[in-house]
């Protein structure tokens, strides 16, 4: 799903893609009760199911570099 307004609020990573480059990516994952709180609020709480998708995201990256080094 791609954002039609995304935002990254105060985010520093432009800095770091200036540096070298770099991709910015949103893992969504809701609470199990389907409601979105944010990572710096009280109640934050997500279906931790998803962690594994982002895990699978980043190693493939990981391996998608290293095969082109």
């Amino acid at each position: 799903h791609i954002l039609s307004n995304p935002s990254l609020g105060a985010e520093d990573f432009s800095y770091f893609a200036q540096a070298a480059p770099g991709a910015f990516f949103r893992l969504g994952c809701k609470s199990k009760d389907g409601e979105m709180k944010s990572a710096h609020h009280p109640l934050f709480d997500i279906d931790e199911e998803c962690l594994a998708l982002g895990v699978a995201l980043q190693v493939s990256n990981a391996l998608s570099f290293l095969r082109k080094k």
